[in-house]
Parts: C-alpha cells; structure tokens; sequence
C-alpha cells in the first residue's frame, strides 16, 4: 500500500533504495548516483559500523527510478525525506518503524536466496541480527511477488509522467524564486 499510494516522486529515491536495497539511514546521507548502476547493482561505500558492500540490483528499480537515472551528484540528504514518507505511511495508517525498509529488504531477500550469510553481507550485518526475520520469513512466493512490486503493479502505470510533472513544478518554482528544500532539488537532478 505504502508504493501504491505513500511514495512521491520526491521521496522515491529515498524510499526505494532503502526498501530494494537494504540502506542504512546512515547510509542514505551519503549516497550517490554515481554508486548505482543499473542493471548490476548499488556500491555502497559503508561507514562506522556498517562495512562497505554491493548490492545486486532488482529489476523492479529500473521500473521505479528509471525517470531519475542518469543523474549525478547525491541522491537526496536522507532525514528529510524519511520524516515526510514516516508521515505518509501514518497517514496510510501503516505503523513503519525507523528500519522498516531495511528489515523488508533483509526479510523478503532471506525469503528469495534462503542463504543467510549473502543476504548479512548484502545488508552489511552480522547474522545474528537476523534472529527475528528467521522465526517467521515470508514465503519465498512472497518474496518474488515483492521484487516484481513495479509501478504498473502498484496501480500507478503513469509514473514516469508524475516523475516528469514534478520536475517541472519544481524547475518553475526554482524560476520563480520560490523556496524550495534542498531534497527537492537533489531530485532534480543536473
């Protein structure tokens, strides 16, 4: 529900890394698009206390973010933009806690590869952080349904013209001299 309808051009980026790849809010600070290559995978430089590490990437992202890619520079500042999705998915009536993204990634990745150890790695934890996703992982159709979760098979077919329209409101409120945040011009890209 929360890609259905929680998720904006604008905080897109934010959300989905962290849900398809396993970020870190730490992480998110200093994330780049240079990391990112489609098709491959996110690199992910780390930092105290997480290593650094590759992600392979999930096709789902070229869906969601192909409207953002190529871009340069970074990808947003992280805190900002997870308060306002916190606020949507409240919204929605969808409790997320701070590491809901991360531990869905990290759940529905055991669930896909049933391998412990890669999936630790991938999210740059040990395996014993994994103690509650082992007790009761999604099922590994789950699991598939969730890395095919495009926008199309969210109800949202028209998101590459709701990334386009945004741009451009926010490409004429720059024109105008209206304030705009430093997240929403990160989106723009170059």
């Amino acid at each position: 529900m929360l890609l259905a309808r929680g998720i904006t051009p604008e905080t897109a980026p934010h959300a989905l890394l962290r849900l398809y790849a396993g970020h870190h809010m730490v992480e998110a600070e200093h994330r780049m698009w240079e990391n990112i290559q489609p098709g491959r995978g996110i690199f992910i430089p780390g930092g105290y206390p997480w290593p650094a590490r590759f992600v392979p990437w999930c096709p789902a992202l070229s869906a969601w973010l192909g409207s953002f890619i190529p871009s340069a520079g970074l990808v947003d500042r992280g805190e900002p933009l997870a308060r306002r999705l916190h606020r949507a998915a409240a919204h929605l009536g969808i409790a997320l806690p701070s590491n809901a993204l991360r531990r869905t990634y990290a759940a529905y990745r055991l669930a896909f590869l049933r391998d412990r150890v890669v999936v630790a790695a991938e999210v740059g934890r040990p395996i014993t952080a994994f103690r509650r996703l082992l007790w009761s992982p999604p099922s590994s159709s789950d699991a598939a349904a969730f890395f095919g979760l495009t926008p199309e098979a969210c109800g949202r077919p028209r998101w590459s013209e709701e990334v386009a329209r945004c741009r451009t409101r926010l490409s004429a409120d720059l024109k105008s001299g209206k304030a705009i945040t430093q997240s929403a011009f990160m989106f723009m890209g170059p």
